[in-house]
């Protein structure tokens, strides 16, 4: 799903929160919905393959992982935000490290977008992702879960919250 804002546009997952069809009960899936917002202006344009843009791979590679794990949203309640790590994703340095290895982080709330909205089984959990420097990467997998929330915490301070750009410097 492609939404344009005044100055942005998101990528949003479709799907996640569909019901299971084998349950009998009301439910709404996984509940959960992934989302990446960018400033990338190549993304207003009438883009003939989206699916090649950066953006979108996230959003696939983020929705694929959720759909293969089933436990997202209950580790997103434990632990707030999580992280993760890609190959294969089309992004320049310094957003890849040499093994190519693109990281993002998961769950960083939004000043416009809520963290869920209400389906009719329950909440359904809206989460960001935001792509990560290979800097910032670096930073999460050697000091882990504090590494995460320092990040959260510095991406507020600056500005960017759950944005993902190309666009910016690291923050570490």
């Amino acid at each position: 799903m492609k939404i344009e804002t005044p100055d942005t546009v998101i990528l949003a997952s479709d799907g996640l929160s569909d019901p299971f069809d084998d349950m009998e009960e009301p439910n709404q899936g996984f509940s959960l919905e992934c989302y990446l917002e960018s400033d990338d202006p190549a993304l207003r344009k009438n883009i003939a393959d989206l699916k090649k843009t950066w953006q979108f791979q996230l959003v696939y590679e983020v929705a694929q992982n959720f759909a293969n794990h089933g436990g997202v949203k209950a580790l997103l309640e434990e632990y707030g935000t999580l992280s993760m790590e890609f190959s294969h994703i089309d992004v320049p340095e310094p957003f890849r490290d040499e093994e190519g290895r693109v990281g993002i982080l998961l769950g960083l709330e939004s000043e416009q977008i809520p963290t869920s909205i209400t389906g009719p089984a329950g909440d359904i959990r809206l989460v960001s992702i935001k792509i990560l420097t290979s800097q910032e990467l670096q930073y999460i997998l050697e000091k882990g879960a504090v590494g995460r929330k320092r990040l959260a915490q510095l991406f507020r301070e600056q500005g960017s919250h759950h944005l993902s750009s190309l666009d910016r410097n690291s923050v570490v």
